[in-house]
Order: C-alpha cells, then sequence, then structure tokens
C-alpha cells in the first residue's frame, strides 16, 4: 500500500474547479473498507466517475458507464480509498485543512463555530466538507450558576425527558447541524432515546459518554461512536 494515492487525488478533486464536464479517474485498484478494512474484495481496473464535484459511480470498468467527453485521469499501479470522514474533528487554520486532504480526510465534523474549547472554525480553500455538529447534555442547569461542572449538572441539575431531549435536537437540526455529540451527564436510557431520535431524523452521533454505560450503545441499532453513514467518497 506504499503506492497509494491519497494527496494527489483528493487534490485534484478539492482544487480543481469542475465545470460542466466530468471526470474519469480509471485504471487504479479500488480499495474496499467495508467491515473496518478488513473486506478483500478490491476492486482492480476500476473507474470513479466525479461529476460537478460529486462522486457519481465508482467500480469495475466493465459495469461503469462513462460518460462521453469527461476528462480522465490514468491511475494505473494506484490504488485509491473513498474519503475519509473524521466524526470529531476541528478546522481552525488553512494547514488544518491541508493536513486533512493529504490524509484523505474529506469529511469533518466540527462543532458550533463559537465552540469554546476547540476555536472557531476556519474556512480554508481547498477543503473537506465541514458538517455541523451539535450536542446532547440531557440535563438543564438553570439556576446552578455559570461554569458548572458535567459531574455538577448530573448530580444538581433537572433531568430531560425523553420528549425534550428530541424537541432539543430538532432545534439544532433547524439550526444546521448534521449530526450530535452524547455528553457525559447522560444516562443509559436518555443515550438510548437520543440515539433512537438520531436516526429517525437522519443524525449521526458521537459519544464521550460518563454516566452511561459504553456498554449499552452497542446493543443492536447503536454505536457508542458512530460517523455519518457510509464513507463520502466527495
Amino acid at each position: 500500500m506504499s503506492r497509494l494515492l491519497l494527496f494527489s487525488v483528493v487534490w485534484l478533486l478539492f482544487s480543481v474547479p469542475l465545470q460542466a464536464h466530468d471526470l474519469v479517474l480509471e485504471h487504479a485498484t479500488l480499495v474496499d473498507l467495508d467491515r473496518f478494512g478488513t473486506s478483500q474484495r478490491d476492486i482492480r481496473d476500476a473507474v470513479v466517475v466525479v461529476h460537478n464535484g460529486h462522486v457519481v459511480a465508482a467500480g469495475s470498468r466493465r459495469r461503469v458507464r462513462l460518460p462521453a467527453g469527461a476528462q480522465h485521469v490514468d491511475l494505473s499501479g494506484k490504488w485509491v480509498i473513498p474519503g475519509l470522514i473524521d466524526g470529531f474533528s476541528s478546522q481552525l487554520d488553512t494547514g488544518q485543512a491541508y493536513a486533512q486532504l493529504a490524509m484523505g480526510v474529506t469529511t469533518i465534523s466540527q462543532t458550533a463555530d463559537d465552540d469554546e474549547r476547540r476555536g472557531p472554525y476556519a474556512p480554508a480553500s481547498p477543503q473537506p466538507h465541514m458538517r455541523r455538529l451539535g450536542d446532547v447534555v440531557g440535563y438543564d442547569g438553570k439556576g446552578l450558576g455559570e461554569h458548572v461542572g458535567y459531574g455538577q449538572l448530573h448530580d444538581r441539575g433537572r433531568r430531560l425527558s425523553d420528549g425534550e431531549l428530541a424537541a432539543d435536537m430538532d432545534r439544532q437540526i433547524a439550526r444546521g447541524v448534521a449530526g450530535v455529540m452524547l455528553i457525559y451527564p447522560l444516562d443509559d436510557a436518555q443515550v438510548a432515546a437520543a440515539v433512537r431520535h438520531a436516526r429517525t431524523r437522519g443524525l449521526f452521533t458521537i459519544g464521550e459518554l460518563g454516566h452511561a454505560s459504553m456498554l449499552k450503545p452497542l446493543q443492536p441499532g447503536s454505536t457508542p461512536s458512530s460517523t455519518p453513514r457510509g464513507s463520502s467518497w466527495s
């Protein structure tokens, strides 16, 4: 895998403005990342078709229809993987954006622009796609004063009902979040309720759990740390 083609292909897709014509990456070996990278169903002599900056087809050359008039890039002897997704990241400057692309990360999830811990999101060009990340704390700290820790919030705050959790997540969706982080104060029942509602609304979830058991989210239908469904090719 020493010849794995990451940086040059990602840079091509993100830095070159694609006009009406399509882009075809051909003759590469397409790496199958199923089953956490243990799959052995790699596709040789594969093609990847890009239209308006997004991958619209990928697979065996025999099965993928190539658009007429497309720009072709010969990747013979190279390996291509889907763009990686960093489920909890930050982009504070151009250097971080370039570093993500160089490592094959084409989508990042970052907390709100005014995040005090990680700093503000800094647009760059080229850059990975950014999915905004909200949070679900599960407790109301009204009346507890400022700078209340998560432990105090869990012990002294008002526990939110399943309906209140869902309403909070819906408000965050309206503000443009694509996923939510499940935060320390949540208990097992709240984690389960939040994951269920996230799935109905198409949100991905990641967890920084403290009071909830790490084993509960491993039950069928949820995971303790899950990225947006599937791998991102664009």
